[in-house]
């Protein structure tokens, strides 16, 4: 008899699957149309057809597509004092004429993509600066436009002065600051406590 071990049989090496933000750069905004990336995905046109993709902004300088998708070349420079302002419009339209998910995307997917996201979002969804931020951010953490563009953006519903110290603090980090209430709500307790005091003396007055 063999007194041999038994072999045992290889262990399969399984990779688990990485979501689509960690593998390809590319996040999808919920509820809505748009997709934001860096140029890692803008060649994979098997992936972006799986995804539903029908058209494609693309916010660095223009470059050769595909046939399968429609494109939007915005050609914008990653710059704070860039004005990106004019590109918003032509944007809002292409996204509106599109029937399928909207590819957005720049060199990283951190601030040109971004910033054109968050305009739509504002014009189109109706949401404040902070809600679209906050939208994009819960979808893609690296989402950060340079100061400039949020200053084109700014509605007062960011907290600018935070952001300008640094653009990649946390969303608590920049609420919208509420130092102005609470300087009215102690003016208010002000005047009610001097109002007290009035009518304590008024009734002083009336028992002498």
């Amino acid at each position: 008899m063999s007194t041999s071990p038994k072999k045992r049989p290889p262990r399969l090496s399984i990779e688990p699957e990485l979501p689509l933000s960690m593998s390809h750069n590319l996040s999808l905004i919920d509820t809505t149309p748009l997709i934001i990336s860096g140029k890692e995905v803008i060649n994979n046109v098997d992936l972006l057809t799986s995804l539903s993709v029908t058209s494609i902004i693309n916010c660095c300088s223009p470059r050769t597509g595909h046939d399968n998708f429609r494109y939007l070349h915005l050609n914008l420079i990653d710059e704070v004092g860039f004005d990106i302002k004019p590109s918003f419009e032509s944007a809002r339209e292409f996204i509106d004429e599109s029937t399928g998910k909207i590819l957005i995307h720049c060199n990283a997917g951190m601030s040109r993509s971004v910033s054109v996201a968050i305009d739509w979002l504002m014009v189109r969804k109706g949401m404040s600066l902070f809600e679209a931020f906050c939208l994009i951010k819960g979808c893609r953490q690296q989402a950060s436009p340079n100061v400039g563009f949020m200053e084109s953006l700014s509605d007062g519903s960011l907290n600018m002065e935070i952001y300008r110290k640094d653009r990649f603090a946390s969303i608590e980090e920049l609420r919208p600051s509420t130092t102005s209430e609470s300087k009215d709500m102690e003016r208010d307790d002000e005047n009610a406590k001097e109002m007290e005091v009035d009518d304590h003396e008024v009734e002083g007055e009336g028992k002498m």
